[in-house]
């Protein structure tokens, strides 16, 4: 029998041991390269190192070698981590922290909700981290250990640690490592919190060498514990949505990972820019959580990516049947909730469930109001901490200073389960209408006064519970009283940010009146109609008749002043129909009745009212005078809405008495006023009007600054009229100061889409009128007559995204090149 003799070799690193461990067994490259998740090149390299530290020549040798080094030939060395079939996703960055973190303390806890991948964070850590440990990387998997008692036997299974009748464990497992450097790895400590917690703190007293790294829900809360909670995926923000493409969706991470399980489900899927949008509705919807995409990317095998998507709202139905391989906790969305919901207390469960009332999160105010006579808010906040400690409660600090509390999707789809099983949820949603019918009216109090840009903050933050409240009171008229007030209270969101939104939920309100609506609520509705008719929609007609309504329904609630407010309305509505003698006869009254009731605001409404009858008179000197007094009062109350409305009102009336650079010096003051305060409506018209007003003093390169900002802004606004006159403004820019033949072509198109859409509103203003007739003879005089017709009918067959990427596309143009 033929010998081999073995010279001196060197010590082997644990991955050449565990790579010669495999060459043993029979495995060839490429099957070690897949147990290992290595690239084959990677496994060659660490068999070519292997056979030099060995001085062997070929794989029959191995085996003899590892007998003179003592080595156990069938041994997975220095570890029991399990090889990971699927390899993670987007988590680079969160690995690195928490090596680094790992590198300046023993004891680092990885927090976060459950199907967040705290497990796999941790795996793949361990992975990188075991040839740089001498004593190895062991996995402790506690899910399946009830009794904090046998915690340390499964530290000493895990490490292969021979338990001795006549040694207590703990003193086994010290002794077993014996001062080498080793971590641990004890995954899913929440429901052994304590004895976790004192298994760990004795650990790290015995061995000075050793490190853990703990995976929970909740911190260990104890001394040198570094927690760091592992984040979802990231996702778009929902602004986004629809119009995300299929290169840009990939960049974030939580539509990787569905893309890449889809495929694995369904080879016939692919990301498209159809489906783009949808797939990352899907991932937003499912807060990013990789547990959650899995489930859903598995359901491709027998839906379609929208069939998906629309059954979402059964989430707990579809999000079933994982894999066979992973804990039963998480086979089911509704199984990873339950884990964490079963560990809660009783004041815990109440208050989580209570949570899911809100849309978008809260404030600890709002969720005190929410809970009447119940707990103080102290109280409350010493739930909510142990709620975000067992990663149950998402903490969301504010542009505004504060933080909100939310729910994951999943967990706010679980806890209205429980809710609806109690008979809670309808009394709960009601009481949540009426808390967010006291803070809208806060809102538009706020508003009134314009302290900087607060109501905005609030609005924004608040949306998503404003709406959960209208569909609860009058979708599905839970309480339509409140529902009704809620969207009158609503008037500054409407106006600002979401005018279509709130015309369709007037649309809702008013349908709804009858006997049982209170007067003064159905003339609130009929007065934020013709607001916003009179402000956004350019509607005048319904604007007129329904301030006429309004007036009488506050006349029959016996409310003087709003019934006069109403009235002004009315007055401004008749001189823009072109009544313009009665329309004045009704303010001048109204201004005589108004001047003793004491009201600034009213009397402000009705002077600038009267300035725009005598704009339209060409009577600059009268309109000098109403505005004067006008701005006085305003500025006298802070009504800075009220300042930037009557600018614009002034600028206007300068530009059509001839001073155009007076007209921009107003326009500009009224802008610096509304971004101040934030008044979008306001910074919308300034800069439309500011871009007109440069457009006819031919300083183009200032327009298109201010043509960009407000296609912007009433595009995010959704207002029609002025997101049609900036890009007009656009239109005007490529037609006065061509770049070239392009040019007048894209001005054309616009100008043909506009032309096709102002029918609709009412037509154009006497500024926008004259900037159009020269964009018209501009185009006349540059262009064949045929060619022109065509691109005019080109552009009147434009959808309004068509037309804004028209007006993107010549503002690119001139953007100056860096």
């Amino acid at each position: 029998m033929q010998t081999v003799e073995m010279p001196e070799v060197k010590p082997l690193s644990v991955r050449q041991a565990e790579i010669a461990a495999l060459v043993v067994q029979g495995r060839s490259n490429r099957e070690i390269a897949e147990t290992l998740s290595l690239s084959e090149r990677t496994v060659e390299t660490h068999v070519a190192n292997l056979f030099n530290k060995l001085s062997i020549q070929s794989r029959r040798q191995v085996a003899a070698a590892l007998r003179a080094l003592e080595i156990p030939a069938d041994a997975r060395l220095n570890t029991n981590l399990p090889h990971q079939a699927k390899k993670l996703v987007g988590r680079s960055l969160e690995i690195a922290e928490i090596s680094r973190a790992l590198r300046s303390d023993r004891l680092v806890t990885i927090l976060g909700t459950g199907g967040v991948g705290k497990t796999r964070t941790a795996l793949q850590l361990g992975a990188e981290l075991r040839e740089e440990i001498e004593g190895g990387v062991w996995l402790v998997e506690l899910a399946g250990i009830r009794e904090p008692s046998r915690i340390w036997g499964a530290i000493a299974h895990a490490m292969r640690v021979r338990e001795s009748p006549n040694h207590p464990l703990f003193d086994q497992v010290v002794a077993a490592i014996e001062g080498k450097p080793v971590l641990l790895i004890l995954d899913n400590c929440e429901h052994l919190i304590d004895g976790v917690a004192k298994a760990v703190t004795a650990l790290l007293g015995a061995c000075a060498a050793v490190s853990i790294l703990a995976t929970s829900r909740e911190p260990l809360r104890i001394g040198g514990e570094r927690t760091y909670r592992l984040p979802s995926l990231s996702i778009p923000p929902r602004a986004a949505l629809a119009t995300l493409r299929a290169g840009e969706a990939t960049t974030y991470s939580a539509i990787t990972l569905f893309v890449e399980r889809a495929c694995a489900t369904n080879h016939r899927f692919g990301l498209t820019d159809e489906n783009a949008p949808a797939v990352a509705e899907i991932c937003t919807r499912l807060d990013g959580i990789p547990l959650a995409l899995e489930l859903a990317a598995a359901r491709l095998n027998v839906l379609s990516v929208h069939g998906l998507l629309a059954r979402l709202d059964q989430r707990f139905e579809i999000l079933s049947n994982g894999p066979r391989s992973v804990l039963p906790r998480h086979t089911t969305m509704r199984a990873v909730i339950d884990w964490s919901y079963d560990l809660l207390g009783e004041r815990e469960r109440r208050l989580f469930e209570m949570l899911a009332v809100f849309a978008g999160g809260c404030t600890l105010e709002a969720l005190a109001a929410l809970c009447d006579e119940g707990p103080n808010e102290l109280d409350i906040l010493q739930t909510l901490s142990s709620l975000v400690d067992k990663s149950l409660v998402v903490v969301v600090d504010t542009a505004r200073g504060d933080v909100r509390y939310n729910l994951l999707e999943s967990s706010r789809h679980y806890a209205r389960e429980k809710l609806a099983a109690r008979d809670e949820w309808e009394r709960l949603a009601s009481r949540h209408a009426a808390v967010y019918l006291d803070l809208a009216e806060r809102l538009r109090r706020v508003w009134l006064a314009e302290q900087g840009s607060l109501w905005r903050a609030l609005a924004e933050a608040e949306l998503e519970n404003w709406r959960a409240a209208l569909e609860f009171a009058l979708r599905a008229r839970g309480c339509v009283t409140v529902g009704q007030r809620l969207v009158g209270e609503l008037y500054p969101l409407w106006v600002n940010l979401a005018y279509k939104e709130g015309v369709e939920w007037l649309r809702v309100a008013l349908d709804m009146v009858d006997e049982n609506t209170p007067p003064a609520v159905a003339g609130e509705l009929e007065y934020v109609q013709a607001q916003l008719a009179l402000t956004n929609l350019q509607d005048v007609q319904t604007g007129l008749d329904a301030a006429r309504r309004s007036a009488a329904w506050y006349q029959q609630a016996g409310d003087v002043e709003r019934a006069t407010r109403a009235q002004v309305r009315v007055g401004y509505s008749l001189v823009r129909l072109g009544a313009t003698d009665e329309g004045e006869q009704l303010l001048r009254e109204i201004l005589a009745r108004v001047r003793h009731l004491g009201n600034a605001q009213l009397l402000g409404a009705v002077l600038y009212d009267l300035a725009l009858v005598r704009t339209i008179a060409a009577d600059i000197t009268s309109v000098r005078t109403y505005l004067a007094e006008a701005l006085d009062l305003f500025e006298s109350t802070g009504n800075t809405v009220g300042i930037s409305d009557a600018m614009n009102n002034l600028a206007e009336a300068e530009y059509h008495a001839g001073d155009v650079e007076a007209a921009l010096q107003h326009a500009r003051r009224g802008l610096t006023v509304a971004r101040a305060a934030d008044y979008n409506c306001g910074t919308m018209t300034h800069n439309a009007n500011i871009a007109a007003y440069c457009v006819a003093l031919n300083r183009f390169d200032e327009a298109i600054v201010y043509a960009r900002e407000a296609l912007e802004l009433a595009r995010d606004a959704q207002s029609e009229r002025l997101l049609t006159y900036a890009l007009q403004h656009h239109a005007a820019i490529a037609a006065l100061q061509p770049l070239d033949d392009d040019d007048l072509e894209i001005a054309a198109r616009i100008i043909g889409f506009v032309d096709a859409s102002l029918p609709f509103q009412n037509g154009r203003d006497p500024t926008e009128e004259e900037e159009a007739k020269r964009i018209h003879d501009a185009l006349a005089a540059a262009l064949p007559a045929q060619r022109r017709t065509h691109l005019l009918i080109a552009g009147a067959a434009m959808t309004q995204e068509q037309a804004i990427r028209e007006a993107s596309l010549a503002s690119d143009r001139r953007r100056p090149v860096r």
